[in-house]
């Protein structure tokens, strides 16, 4: 960030979004780009702690506080910030303990 390296503590991350080549992340505090992939990001993430809803999004499960069935077999997230996101039912159908 402006020619800086900034840590953000795990805890306080809300989500990642994919953004071309790079990843958003999404913290309590702001939001900041990283030079990586959602796919190599994902890998190195806790799955007990962070889950992949979409191909553009990976989410701090802490942060989630609703999932309903939308359509086609789709659900929407609610976070805590009051953000909606599409949870796709191919990555629903990778979590079945969190979503029914």
């Amino acid at each position: 960030s402006e020619g800086r390296s900034v840590f953000v503590s795990v805890g306080d991350i809300v989500r990642f979004e994919a953004d071309r080549n790079n990843v958003v992340i999404f913290s309590r505090h702001g939001s900041y780009t990283l030079r990586t992939t959602l796919e190599s990001l994902e890998e190195k993430l806790d799955p007990e702690q962070f889950a992949r809803i979409h191909r553009s999004h990976i989410v701090n499960l802490d942060m989630v506080k609703e999932i309903h069935a939308w359509f086609h077999g789709d659900f929407k997230a609610k976070l805590h910030d009051g953000t909606e996101l599409t949870w796709s039912r191919r990555y629903a159908a990778k979590r079945p303990d969190l979503v029914k």
